[in-house]
């Protein structure tokens, strides 16, 4: 049974006090993720942009390989996996604000 991280709005948390981070989904979308759960998001996406990549190349055959990288291009740009240390700390920025 996984320990449930009130910061966190995953469910995939390991540590009831774990750091979190700010997952940002795109058009003003965020979510507050501890590390499991961010590692579970970035595994769900390559999965995405694995399936996505699969049902082009099924689609394409490669036979236009321009096609086929302005597809992989936009799975990257629609799923990408984001890095854990280049995210803001919600802790630290609401720290800042109360000065």
């Amino acid at each position: 049974m996984s320990d449930v991280n009130p910061s966190c709005d995953g469910s995939h948390c390991v540590d009831s006090k774990g750091e979190v981070r700010i997952y940002s989904l795109g058009a003003g979308g965020n979510l507050h993720l501890c590390r499991a759960c961010w590692a579970h998001e970035n595994w769900y996406r390559k999965g995405r942009t694995q399936d996505y990549l699969k049902m082009a190349n099924d689609m394409c055959q490669r036979d236009n390989d321009d096609f086929y990288k302005k597809l992989k291009a936009e799975a990257e740009q629609n799923w990408p996996q984001l890095d854990w240390y280049a995210a803001p700390n919600p802790n630290v920025l609401n720290e800042g604000a109360a000065e």
